[in-house]
């Protein structure tokens, strides 16, 4: 089993339209989402410290196009 925790993210969801998490987190337990959100009390093999383009977890484009 192979964790991992994406820390210090600007993370952006659609869970609730469009939302950005500024200090976020995104964990990863072997290849899958378990967990975003902010605070995390995830204990993980690996960590990476997020700097840059934000992390957009699940969909690739979170916006429907228009009609």
């Amino acid at each position: 089993m192979t964790t991992t925790l994406i820390k210090n993210a600007r993370v952006m969801t659609c869970e609730h339209g469009l939302e950005i998490i500024e200090r976020g987190a995104v964990a990863i337990r072997d290849g899958r989402i378990e967990w975003v959100g902010e605070n995390p009390d995830f204990l993980a093999e690996h960590e990476v410290a997020a700097h840059g383009p934000p992390v957009t977890p699940g969909p690739v484009n979170c916006h429907p196009p228009p009609i």
